[in-house]
């Protein structure tokens, strides 16, 4: 089991650009709303490289440095940076708030976020790209704490200096930037505007707990086409937090006929359930949302042990290849797709 959780935390590094390459949206999924917002002030910092090792330099954007400041009173009240490595999920860019705003004193930050941009969009001639980024590790229990995805918008300037001037390797260059930043956190109703689940209308229930999930719906190719067999995601209370369990697929069904599985690792328990629902999704860019019968439970029945109804709501990605190659029988295509997870209980 930590051999396979090993793999899945290295590959999920790579989702943001298996999740460009989908040219997925640049707002966070459903189930998210705006919790605050701020204005950014501050430099793009590239270094001249030699990337292809062909002796070409070029400017490589090497990390930003930004002050922040609230967007209605405008005091200062946190920075921007980038982690000198990657965190274990893959992510450098980095905001952390002050204690007391208005000061620039040292003292620690109240709250961090760091993420991964799993989405851009063009800011424009002469202005970095709008992004959206996925959080990928959190420190401190204030506002970035809670933060699920960070949007960059109304960029000004900030973009790479021309390459004539990038003439030995290792020098940098800072160029000057403003942006808007978005916080974004993850909702706690049970019910998302426009998607009033069938678990809700025809069963007596109460949401239990709201996981986040993020990994791979896996395709096999028949013949004719695309069929699902399988998924693998890490689970998590919201983007960025620590993982506590996993979702995957049985071998074959049960006695009841569930197969898709979630297990928790601190308190050990698991929960089977069968789709008896599928509801539309918000784009059409990811799969469907689903509601889920429990066919089965182990261990804690204050977790997953307890658990009679699934939604999976708020998706992004995860559908079948759409490629002009035709496939061979046998093929697989793991499809990149994050989910949050609602477990139920009967009243």
């Amino acid at each position: 089991m930590e051999n396979a959780r090993g793999i899945l935390i290295a590959i999920l590094v790579v989702l943001p650009l298996l999740l460009q390459a989908a040219k997925i949206s640049l707002s966070p999924p459903d189930g998210n709303s705006i919790d605050f917002e701020v204005t950014a002030s501050g430099f793009q910092i590239y270094s001249c490289v030699d990337v292809n090792k062909t002796g070409h330099l070029s400017w490589v954007l090497d990390r930003a440095e930004a002050e922040l400041f609230d967007a209605k009173f405008h005091i200062l009240i946190g920075f921007h940076y980038f982690l000198p490595k990657p965190d274990a999920g893959g992510g450098r860019a980095t905001w952390s708030l002050l204690k007391t705003p208005g000061s620039s004193s040292s003292e620690l930050p109240s709250s961090t976020v760091t993420g991964k941009t799993i989405s851009n969009l063009s800011g424009g001639r002469g202005n970095i790209d709008d992004l959206l980024v996925q959080a990928t590790s959190h420190s401190g229990h204030t506002r970035l704490g809670r933060a699920s995805y960070i949007q960059r918008i109304k960029t000004r300037g900030g973009t790479a200096p021309s390459d004539e001037i990038c003439k030995v390797g290792g020098m940098t260059q800072a160029v000057p930037y403003k942006s808007d930043y978005v916080f974004w956190t993850q909702q706690a109703s049970d019910v998302i505007e426009g998607h009033h689940g069938y678990i809700d209308a025809k069963y007596s229930t109460r949401p239990l707990f709201v996981l986040f999930g993020e990994g791979f719906q896996h395709y096999k190719f028949d013949g004719s086409a695309w069929q699902l067999f399988n998924a693998s995601a890490l689970l998590s209370s919201i983007p960025g937090q620590e993982v506590i369990g996993d979702h995957y697929f049985l071998e074959t069904k049960d006695a009841r006929g569930g197969q898709p599985t979630w297990s928790s690792f601190a308190s050990p328990s698991t929960v089977t359930a069968k789709p008896v629902n599928t509801l539309r999704p918000a784009t059409s860019d990811s799969i469907s949302w689903a509601d889920l019968h429990a066919t089965g439970n182990t261990g804690d029945k204050y977790f997953f042990g307890g658990v009679t109804y699934v939604q999976r709501r708020s998706t992004r990605g995860g559908l079948p290849p759409q490629v002009s190659r035709a496939p061979k029988v046998g093929d697989v295509f793991l499809s990149p797709y994050s989910a949050v997870y609602w477990f139920y209980v009967s009243s």
